[in-house]
């Protein structure tokens, strides 16, 4: 019996009596994504972000079980942990049983994905990055069999991770990875230095590079999204304008991309809602926020109590259950689009 998206909601609502293990699990956001056997959330434990992972297909928890087991002894600097916890997470299906679900755990290293970047501060440190990954790959006869830039994380040191070990194998030296090695390689060769000509960065065409110079300190963290770009400085995060000019200055402790004209930022007070003057629609006391561009509706939780915010940060009202209901239903219809 795998759990739908609501299921997993509702527990992440309330982890202290709905996990054996991870009662003290964070949710940092209500949108998940689909892998082939898996469904993401994104959450905070032991003081780290991780991937709460939920079967997404039957059978998933045994198709990985082998590869956990020998992950678990595993130590390399570009892979991180990757725990398995049978029957981990206790729900009531839709026709009233309870259940047991298997859980994932994947903890997530600092950084943004491969696949995001805009520039990088040496090429020549993330081509040696990648033929060391290569090498102690094959020398320890583990095939990762996924190697897409959305699964290799880019440290803020420039050093590679990479994550989402499902279709992993285990034998000889292998070469079963070297298509991906080299396609990853193509894909850096054609990103450019931060601070080097735009002219001759690389060969890749005009849109796959930016000649943006952005202020003393700052440095971008993803691709320009509604004329907004995501930086950070000395570890706190802000948005510039497409110029590279610093339009909300670096203040939180974690930022997304706007969307629609909104973003979820955390501070030391909790997470709230900007818009892109960086006044606060929705005011940073909450445990955690996420706003649904699929509906202009944001959800947000504090002491255990959810609550709906409309577009403009005014409350519709729904709390709870109601809100527990309209997530099921929006990440039902979310999840269509974003299937791997």
């Amino acid at each position: 019996m795998i759990p739908s998206v609501g299921d997993i909601l509702r527990s992440l609502g309330d982890p202290h009596t709905a996990f054996e293990r991870l009662e003290d699990i964070e949710p940092l956001g209500l949108q998940p994504m689909r892998t082939t056997l898996f469904t993401e959330f994104a959450v905070r434990w032991r003081g780290s972000r991780w991937l709460l992972c939920t079967p997404a297909a039957e059978g998933a928890a045994d198709a990985v079980e082998r590869i956990a087991a020998r992950l678990r002894g595993t130590s390399s600097r570009f892979m991180t942990e990757y725990l398995l916890y049978r029957s981990e997470l206790r729900y009531t299906d839709s026709s009233g049983r309870n259940r047991l679900c298997d859980i994932l755990m994947h903890r997530l290293p600092a950084g943004i994905p491969l696949a995001s970047l805009s520039g990088i501060d040496s090429r020549q440190r993330l081509l040696a990055e990648t033929d060391d990954m290569q090498r102690e790959f094959a020398a320890a006869g583990f095939s990762h069999n996924n190697l897409k830039p959305t699964n290799i994380i880019v440290t803020p040191d420039e050093r590679l991770v990479a994550l989402r070990y499902h279709m992993a194998s285990f034998g000889a030296a292998t070469t079963a990875d070297a298509e991906a090695f080299d396609s990853l390689r193509r894909l850096i060769s054609e990103l450019p230095e931060n601070g080097s000509d735009p002219m001759t960065a690389c060969d890749a065409e005009p849109a796959q590079y930016s000649a943006v110079r952005f202020d003393e300190g700052c440095r971008p963290e993803s691709r320009e999204c509604e004329q907004m770009i995501l930086i950070s400085r000395n570890g706190l995060f802000g948005y510039a304008d497409p110029s590279g000019r610093t339009v909300i200055e670096p203040r939180f402790c974690e930022a997304s991309d706007f969307r629609e004209g909104r973003a979820e930022v955390r501070t030391d007070e909790g997470a709230g809602l900007i818009d892109k003057s960086g006044r606060y629609v929705i005011s940073p006391r909450f445990e955690y926020v996420e706003y649904r561009d699929d509906c202009g509706i944001t959800l947000a939780r504090l002491q255990g109590t959810w609550t709906a915010f409309d577009y403009e940060g005014r409350p519709t009202g729904l709390r709870n259950a109601d809100v527990a209901a309209l997530c099921e239903a929006l990440s039902l219809k979310l999840n269509k689009k974003i299937e791997l």
